[in-house]
């Protein structure tokens, strides 16, 4: 049995996920933008609420931090394989992204205290 040949293969897989999960995080992250900014749109059709722009503020920050993963993670995409440029970027995408939905709990938490 050849081992070098199964070394290739574990290396060819692990490099596939890598980059399924930048083309996720593209992927969410730019339809997590759109949710931000409907959200924010529900909360200003409602006029009795008044503790609602703290809400508006933390959604715009957090679809700047969604739109910047979107950006890195494109600019990871678009670089070349095996550069250490490329896995600066798939971290910094990993770690907006993980900033962003962290945010977007925090902003769900009051809105549902705020309106319920």
């Amino acid at each position: 049995m050849n081992l070098r040949g199964f070394g290739a293969m574990e290396s060819s897989v692990k490099e596939g996920v890598e980059t399924s999960i930048s083309v996720d995080v593209f992927s969410v992250s730019a339809a997590m933008v759109g949710v931000c900014l409907t959200v924010i749109q529900l909360i200003q059709m409602n006029p009795d609420q008044k503790a609602n722009t703290i809400v508006d503020e933390i959604l715009a920050f957090d679809s700047i931090v969604f739109m910047t993963a979107c950006v890195v993670s494109f600019l990871a995409l678009k670089s070349k394989r095996h550069s250490r440029f490329k896995k600066i970027l798939e971290n910094t995408s990993d770690g907006c992204f993980l900033l962003a939905i962290s945010t977007m709990v925090v902003a769900i938490t009051l809105v549902v205290y705020t309106f319920f």
